[in-house]
């Protein structure tokens, strides 16, 4: 009886899992000066900022959507000294936890604060002379499920 019951609720399941995923749609960024291709919500609210030696795109939307992409001249043409040197300044962090996972371009890690436990990640990309750093957002908090989604979406960027 238990497994026709679940049975029943199976394509429920599954229909909940491939919406969220089919919600999101590519978005190229090259107006907003960056040559990248993400996927975002469609009701995407994307702001831009130059800096001068740096640009700025924040990606907000619906279901904690929250993303930032840095750019700017390519400190190292070497993947393996960028990451090295973001995941010393995000270690030396007074609030920094630990790791969760290590890739050759990025990382998921956390940090707590009066045992609140926020998720975040880095993620970098170096095209030609100029490198992109993704991470989430920096106002708000995010569960290692928002966090490791948005990380995923960075990976898959172009």
């Amino acid at each position: 009886m238990k497994w026709i019951v679940s049975l029943l609720f199976l394509p429920v399941l599954l229909c909940q899992c491939s919406t969220k995923s089919s919600e999101l749609s590519e978005r190229d960024l090259l107006r907003e000066g960056m040559p990248i291709t993400i996927k975002v919500p469609d009701s995407v609210d994307i702001k831009s900022m130059d800096w001068g030696l740096q640009e700025d795109i924040t990606l907000q939307g619906e279901g904690n959507y929250n993303l930032q992409i840095f750019s700017s001249q390519t400190t190292t043409p070497s993947m393996p000294k960028l990451v090295s040197q973001h995941k010393e300044m995000v270690r030396t962090n007074p609030y920094f936890a630990q790791f969760i996972q290590e890739d050759e371009d990025g990382f998921l890690y956390s940090t707590e604060v009066d045992s609140l436990t926020n998720f975040s990640f880095r993620h970098f990309k170096i095209q030609g002379d100029r490198e992109y750093i993704f991470q989430t957002g920096m106002i708000g908090t995010f569960t290692q499920e928002e966090a490791a989604s948005l990380y995923q979406i960075a990976q898959e960027a172009k």
